[in-house]
């Protein structure tokens, strides 16, 4: 249980609110681009759902924060997963093992924030949960 607060805290303060705990990241031949950050789940959980709940929890909590909706991401968009498995791919990851994926895209004077929960399953599979919002530049 200790570990597993850890590990929101990390997911809370950490990732999300500095910015420079994330990369930026860029495929340029197919136009991709944007910051990721991931941080593992120490607590040996592999029970993942509690994470999905604090990851919606987390992301309407920002969204609030921003003025705006958050909503659950259905489907993720080849960017997203390029910036998902880029940072991901910062650890040496085993199956079973749970992370926390921030990804920040720039659209059209918007930054675009995606909190995901991640269930690593195979080396190329993942089971997630993802909620999205927005922000306006200033």
């Amino acid at each position: 249980m200790k570990k597993r607060i850890v590990f929101l805290l990390l997911l809370a303060a950490g990732v999300v609110c500095n910015a420079q705990q994330m990369k930026f990241y860029s495929d340029y031949n197919n136009g991709y681009q944007g910051w990721a950050g991931a941080v593992y789940d120490s607590s040996k959980s592999s029970d993942y759902e509690p994470l999905c709940d604090f990851t919606r929890w987390h992301a309407e909590e920002f969204a609030k924060k921003y003025n705006t909706d958050c909503y659950k991401i259905n489907k993720l968009t080849n960017e997203h997963s390029f910036l998902m498995w880029s940072a991901l791919n910062e650890y040496n990851y085993k199956i079973g093992e749970v992370y926390g994926v921030i990804i920040c895209t720039y659209y059209g004077g918007r930054y675009l924030y995606a909190h995901l929960c991640v269930n690593i399953v195979s080396s190329d599979r993942v089971k997630w949960v993802g909620y999205q919002y927005s922000s306006i530049y200033k």
